[in-house]
């Protein structure tokens, strides 16, 4: 099963059910210059992905989901009491029983079978980042984070220049607009 790193505020963000959406730096990246054609399924591979335009010449850009697709949520964790369960950084402050000493393991290493938070793709789109709306901005959980700014579009912006720097931001990126459901852990046979 596929699957997305998230920080705590996302993570609170998403348990709080104000975070459907999340945008995913695209790599590769399109040609400086290109414009945005469409999104689809190449008939040829059946791959979904961005089509972009730049002079005579056009990209193809393969998205790493599907509209559909499940995945879950990678965030920090640890195990408690002697490996009996598993803590998550997050919402540690909830946890019922004792955090051991133990140092929060990366997000990189949370198996499936210990993640909680499932989600299902529903919509995909590329866009460049700072093309974002304030209603997406809202959808991406950011007016739930300490932020020098009330609006949700400068909010966004500090969060990415604090996760990637400024030259991302300043450079105006694409993305992928990533929109998703909750769905039960069984979801999809897992």
């Amino acid at each position: 099963m596929k699957s997305l790193i998230y920080k705590d505020w996302g993570i609170r963000a998403m348990l709080a059910g104000k975070k459907p959406m999340t945008r995913r730096l695209m790599n590769p990246q399109p040609p400086e210059g290109a414009t945005f054609w469409s999104m689809g399924q190449n008939l040829d591979t059946k791959v979904f992905g961005a089509l972009f335009n730049y002079g005579n010449l056009t990209k193809f850009i393969k998205c790493p989901f599907s509209i559909g697709d499940i995945f879950y949520a990678k965030e920090a964790w640890q195990y408690y009491q002697s490996g009996i369960g598993i803590a998550y950084r997050a919402t540690a402050d909830d946890c019922r029983y004792k955090i051991t000493g133990n140092k929060w393991r990366s997000p990189l290493h949370l198996r499936e079978q210990d993640a909680r938070i499932f989600r299902q793709m529903t919509n995909i789109k590329a866009q460049q980042l700072q093309n974002i709306s304030e209603e997406d901005a809202i959808k991406e959980g950011v007016m739930t984070i300490s932020s020098d700014s009330t609006l949700p579009y400068f909010a966004f912006q500090e969060c990415i220049i604090d996760i990637h720097g400024p030259e991302v931001w300043d450079k105006n990126l694409w993305v992928w607009g990533y929109e998703y459901t909750e769905v039960e852990r069984s979801c999809g046979g897992h």
